[in-house]
Parts: structure tokens; C-alpha cells; sequence
């Protein structure tokens, strides 16, 4: 019996460090599904409150400064037509004006799309990822912790089972020293 006490010592002692290492184990995975959904909100915070309506106000802005540019050139045209009524005609700055107002009007129609396309699709899809990633990681969470549950539960059973043997077996050694206590050998 003295063996196999010493065989359970050390069954138990090796129970108790994986109950130890699956503690650890838990703890780490946990913190790195907190990490991992903090990282997630932040980064719909950025899209919410930051890059995304910076953003949209480039784009605006450009749209703007493109559109204002355009409305400019139109009324140079419509100066210079005019002026070409009243009699003072130059063909060559009216066409030079002309062409202007054409490339304007391509350059805000170019940026009028990438505006309502960012605007419309692209922010609202990228807000969308970034709540589904903080939606994820949530969920991550919840199973490490309920699989981290389980694996630290039956970790500690074991531990219990091979203390329950050892005990039993230590018992047992107790009775059978006192048994030979009791024996006389003749």
C-alpha cells in the first residue's frame, strides 16, 4: 500500500498543476477576448465618431470646392456671352471657358459619386463590420468563459477523484498497520 500512496501523491500533485495551468490557461484566454473586444469597440468608435465622418467631410468638401469652382466658371461664361452680345466677341477665351466648365462638370460629377457611394455604402458598411467584430468578440467571451468553466471543472474533479483515491488507500493503510499492531506472530 505504501506504493501505491506514494503513486496517488503524485497523481495528486499532478492534478492540482493542471487544475493550476487550466486556471491559467483560462485567465489568459479570457483576457484576450476582452483585448480582443475592446480593440473591436474602438474601432466602431473610430468609424462612428472618427476616420468615417472625417471621411465623409473630405469628400464633401471636395464636392464643394468643385461645385463652387464650377459655379464660378459658369457665370464667367455667362459674362462673356455678354459681353460677346454687346459687341466685344473672344472666341478663345469663351471656348477656353467652355472646356473648363466641361472638366468641372466631369470632376464634380466624380466626386459627387465618391461622396454619395461613401455616404450611402461604404461607411455604412464599414460601420456594420465594426459592430459585427464588437458583436463577435462578445460572443468570444462567453465561450471562453463557459468552455473554460467546463475544462476548470473537470480539471478539479480529477483532482478530487485521485484525492478521494489516495485518501481511501491512506485509510486503508492506517487500518492494516493497526490490524498488525493488534497481531502477535508466534
Amino acid at each position: 500500500l505504501g506504493g501505491e500512496i506514494r503513486s496517488l501523491e503524485a497523481a495528486v500533485e499532478s492534478a492540482r498543476q493542471m487544475l493550476k495551468w487550466e486556471k491559467n490557461q483560462t485567465e489568459r484566454q479570457i483576457r484576450t477576448a476582452e483585448y480582443d473586444l475592446k480593440v473591436a469597440q474602438l474601432e466602431l468608435r473610430r468609424m462612428l465618431e472618427g476616420e468615417g465622418p472625417l471621411q465623409l467631410a473630405q469628400y464633401k468638401g471636395e464636392l464643394d470646392k468643385i461645385e463652387d469652382e464650377y459655379g464660378r466658371h459658369h457665370a464667367y461664361i455667362a459674362d462673356l456671352e455678354k459681353l460677346q452680345n454687346q459687341g466685344f466677341s473672344n472666341p478663345t477665351e469663351l471656348s477656353l471657358a467652355r472646356k473648363k466648365v466641361e472638366k468641372l462638370g466631369q470632376q464634380f460629377e466624380t466626386a459627387r459619386q465618391r461622396y454619395e457611394s461613401y455616404k450611402e455604402h461604404v461607411l455604412p458598411t464599414l460601420v456594420e463590420t465594426a459592430r459585427t467584430s464588437v458583436d463577435k468578440a462578445g460572443i468570444e467571451i462567453q465561450q471562453v468563459k463557459k468552455g473554460s468553466t467546463f475544462k476548470v471543472a473537470r480539471a478539479a474533479s480529477a483532482l478530487a477523484e485521485v484525492e478521494g483515491k489516495l485518501e481511501t488507500t491512506q485509510v486503508a493503510l492506517e487500518q492494516a498497520l493497526a490490524e498488525l499492531k493488534k497481531t502477535t506472530i508466534r
